[in-house]
């Protein structure tokens, strides 16, 4: 596989094209069922969940602000291979595939839709080995909503995406203060009855006559009870 090889050989999985898309980006938004040949979605699927297990960031965004959840979930209608809901599909298969379950649509927000290019046997392979966990498995092909749709339905997945990354930051900077505030505690117990050492050239602007090292922590009253 050619990511797996460039990959194999130091290729940086965030680097991006002129567009701002990383490679993970390219994958899910070039991604087709199949062509007049063969199926692809064995290809395709394995190409998602290789970047995605090395490190890929699936929340990254293009220069123009978008996520590859916005091109994932938008139906496609080409000309000549119309992939319908395939994108989302497969990224969603792969996001559960990876452990990233909690990230994919939720099933009335899904839009099922088939072509002749993009048919139930292929969302089938999708989930294979995984059909018991899909929750889309019974749902049938309908006609795409209209672009307003499409728009609100982005939105709120944006939404609920950017809060579930505010909810991580903020619990990964409590996590910071916590440990950070241990680390001052620890270092102030360190330095309880610590001895602390004046040399003869700190003391040769006193007043004391002394002019060996003096023991602060221990001396309390230099004319005590010895001088008396």
């Amino acid at each position: 596989m050619r990511f797996k090889l460039l990959l194999d050989r130091g290729a940086n999985i965030h680097a991006r094209d002129n567009r701002g898309m990383t490679c993970l980006h390219i994958a899910v938004q070039s991604a087709r069922p199949r062509n007049h040949l063969n199926t692809r979605v064995e290809e395709d699927m394995e190409a998602i969940t290789l970047l995605t297990q090395r490190g890929a960031d699936i929340f990254t965004t293009d220069y123009s602000g978008r996520s590859i959840f916005d091109d994932a979930y938008v139906c496609d209608h080409e000309k000549e291979y119309p992939r319908g809901s395939y994108r989302g599909d497969l990224w969603d298969a792969a996001l559960f595939r990876c452990g990233h379950g909690e990230h994919i649509q939720r099933p009335e927000e899904r839009m099922c839709h088939y072509t002749q290019w993009y048919t139930e046997e292929e969302f089938a392979r999708l989930w294979e080995g995984m059909a018991q966990d899909c929750p889309y498995i019974s749902t049938p092909s309908a006609i795409c909503p209209d672009r307003d749709e499409v728009n609100r339905r982005a939105e709120e997945y944006n939404r609920r995406r950017e809060e579930y990354i505010r909810h991580y930051e903020a619990n990964y900077r409590r996590a910071e203060d916590s440990v950070s505030e241990e680390e001052e505690e620890d270092s102030a117990d360190s330095n309880i009855g610590d001895e602390m050492y004046l040399t003869d050239s700190e003391q040769d602007g006193s007043e004391i006559g002394y002019r060996g090292g003096i023991v602060l922590g221990e001396v309390d009253d230099l004319d005590g009870d010895d001088a008396g």
